[in-house]
């Protein structure tokens, strides 16, 4: 029999798109999601910033046609697949994304931040919670304090 340490963890399995073969797992205990999730928008914002001037078609390919602009694209891409795995402490790009391009846009937005604002609900879920928890957890000391 194997022994069992139970850290409480909270996972939620996420479909993607309807895809039974595309399910990632987020553990919505973790409060690092958020800590990260502000880290990665910094990194990205920067790069973006970096490499404002580069134009992208909608299947994430530059619109120059340059070698120079799609080795800084495929940069780019490689950089928000590793701060979705990043983020979520999990390789789970590849099952997000599958073999599209996260730079392609659907109705003029990046798969990836179609992702990001898709999780936003669950983010918000830790973040409120854990909120709560903290306050409950305060005001015990708190009183002892008076």
């Amino acid at each position: 029999m194997k022994n069992n340490l139970d850290l409480g963890e909270e996972y939620i399995e996420l479909t993607i798109n309807n895809d039974e073969s595309r399910v990632i797992r987020i553990d919505l205990s973790d409060v690092g999601i958020i800590e990260r999730l502000n880290e990665s928008y910094k990194k990205i914002d920067e790069f973006q910033k970096t490499n404002k001037d580069i134009e992208i078609n909608s299947d994430g390919t530059p619109t120059d046609g340059l070698a120079q602009s799609a080795e800084i694209l495929k940069k780019f891409k490689d950089l928000i697949n590793e701060q979705i795995d990043y983020i979520l402490d999990a390789k789970v790009s590849h099952v997000v994304f599958g073999n599209k391009n996260p730079l392609s846009t659907v109705k003029g937005v990046y798969l990836w931040e179609r992702f990001l604002n898709g999780l936003k609900p669950y983010i918000d879920k830790v973040a409120e919670r854990e909120q709560k928890e903290s306050k409950k957890r305060l005001s015990k000391y708190m009183k002892v304090i008076k």
